[in-house]
């Protein structure tokens, strides 16, 4: 609540009547608000492409059991570690099963003790087992907990899959539940383990072939629902792409808020709201990255990161020249190292390129009585070296040219 009027912003949401862990949703209070005034509804977004009603968890609930009776040898499941109700489902599965449950994965061991501590967890304390009682059970008596649902290349199935992992690996006979959405863009990343599932032996369910896991994301009849009750003088529709913010502003229309009370923004968009309820904007504000380099955390400079990209797509080459200062004259040949640069098989002939432009360099100075200590680590002298570089090999390396003066 603001001295202007209530702002109510959902979050991540959906409506389930039937919970498995925790009281259904409250919307009485929410109609509540809503009778009391919302001067705005910062809805999210992620479903609102999907017709209809999202799935209640107990449907899950009932998929794990299904699957868990009917599985011959071990159980893994892979599924978000942050999702403490869908651990606990997976837990009673497996009791009601006579199984006992092995937790892989660090971050889903993490959520687990922490998850216990808070009491959020129930189980019989036999029923969770370590690794090194594993082996000691037979197949059909274990299920495994595990980190890995979209694919990441270290997480627990990943190493399971590609018998990466120090101490058990996917054998044939195991059962492997996916237990959640495929994230856009994590495709090519979840196929690719999924295809190793198979090729050791393995039967995978997902949630298209099964209700194994359900969105905690509301769908457009859960997203009318909230509208209805809160009755807000303007709807921005939030978290998603823009497709379904888009989306999610036609459905609000179609609720009946006039067309010029939804707004649409884009990230960085600062809106306003001002005396008399007047929505305005008011600014755009610039949102990066948080860049961690070392023991430092945003404070990488884009001048660092400049030349740290052009070192990875060119490489470097250093040139130490050692002059005799009071003859003005190259003493000795010039070292040439590279890197990132070349083939080895090409180093000979660009360090003679090398040598032989310094060479040709030192000499124009010194006809021209001008000192070469102080003109050889000149910008123009690294500016004739790099573009004999690249005419043999259209690269640009980072030139790098050192005096030492005897």
């Amino acid at each position: 609540t603001t001295p202007i009027g209530t702002v109510f912003y959902t979050g991540d949401f959906k409506v389930d009547y039937t919970p498995t862990t925790v009281d259904p949703i409250e919307l009485g209070k929410i109609a509540e608000l809503g009778n009391n005034g919302i001067l705005a509804l910062i809805s999210e977004s992620t479903n609102a492409e999907v017709p209809g009603h999202s799935l209640s968890e107990c449907e899950v609930g009932k998929a794990f059991k299904e699957i868990f009776s009917e599985a011959k040898g071990r159980i893994i499941v892979a599924t978000f570690s942050s999702n403490v109700f869908r651990l606990q489902q997976v837990i009673t599965a497996a009791e009601e099963r006579g199984r006992k449950v092995l937790i892989l994965g660090r971050s889903m061991l993490n959520v687990f003790e922490a998850a216990k501590s808070l009491g959020y967890l129930v189980y019989q304390p036999s029923t969770i087992i370590d690794m090194q009682s594993l082996d000691s059970l037979p197949p059909e008596e274990v299920v495994i907990l595990a980190t890995g649902s979209q694919g990441e290349p270290m997480s627990a199935l990943s190493r399971l899959a590609f018998s990466e992992h120090r101490s058990t690996e996917i054998m044939e006979g195991d059962t492997v539940i996916l237990s959640s959405s495929m994230i856009p863009g994590n495709e090519e990343a979840i196929f690719r383990v999924v295809n190793q599932l198979f090729m050791k032996g393995a039967e995978v369910i997902h949630e298209s072939l099964s209700e194994v896991h359900a969105s905690g994301h509301a769908c457009q009849d859960e997203l009318k629902q909230i509208i209805t009750l809160t009755r807000p003088h303007y709807f921005i529709p939030s978290h998603g792409e823009f497709r379904m913010l888009y989306r999610h502003a036609e459905l609000a229309s179609r609720m009946g808020i006039p067309h010029e009370r939804i707004i649409l923004l884009k990230n960085g968009d600062i809106l306003e709201f001002r005396e008399g309820g007047q929505a305005v904007f008011s600014g755009y504000t610039e949102g990066a990255g948080v860049l961690i380099d070392g023991s430092g955390m945003g404070d990488v400079d884009e001048y660092v990161l400049r030349d740290r990209l052009r070192l990875a797509d060119e490489g470097v080459v250093s040139i130490t020249i050692v002059i005799d200062e009071a003859a003005n004259r190259l003493y000795g040949d010039p070292v040439v190292q590279a890197k990132g640069f070349i083939y080895e098989s090409d180093m000979n002939h660009v360090i003679n390129l090398c040598q032989d432009k310094v060479r040709d360099i030192a000499e124009e100075l010194w006809e021209k009585k001008k000192p070469l200590v102080s003109h050889m680590t000149s910008e123009g002298v690294r500016d004739k070296i790099q573009k004999t570089l690249f005419d043999y090999s259209r690269r640009r390396p980072v030139i790098m040219v050192s005096v030492v003066r005897i």
